[in-house]
């Protein structure tokens, strides 16, 4: 679907009223779906709401990539692993005000050839209307 029209229009809508929110990148975790893959969570009461205004399915896990294990591991990797795992699990490594979302195309689970067809600013406290700015 090209962004363009009332595509953009529905989205500046729906998701431009949303306001500026906080969200945290959390510790690493291995995807449950992916075995081989290595996240960091981000976390933000904000997704959810976020994700059903544009009729998506409530995602559990929103995560960005960090690793892409290739070949098994040993006995000594996995343990090294496991405590890697264990010693940042329970750890905020970043938190921020999330002030626009992007609206992504992509042809793979790991956004691999994605890009960037436009960028919606959230609404300011005592604003207007959002304006859908393009990258």
């Amino acid at each position: 679907m090209e962004a363009t029209g009332s595509f953009l229009d529905v989205l500046r809508d729906t998701v431009g009223s949303f306001e500026p929110f906080r969200a945290k990148l959390a510790g690493p975790v291995i995807g449950g779906f992916n075995r081989g893959r290595c996240y960091l969570p981000a976390c933000s009461d904000a997704f959810a709401p976020i994700q059903q205004a544009v009729g998506g399915r409530t995602a559990p896990l929103i995560g960005v990539g960090l690793h892409h294990f290739r070949d098994e591991l040993d006995a000594s990797e996995t343990a090294a692993l496991a405590a890697f795992l264990e010693r940042w699990q329970n750890v905020t490594l970043f938190e921020w005000t999330v002030t626009e979302l992007a609206v992504t195309s992509t042809n793979d689970d790991l956004v691999l050839s994605g890009r960037t067809l436009a960028r919606i600013p959230l609404r300011s406290a005592g604003s207007g209307s959002a304006k859908v700015s393009q990258p």
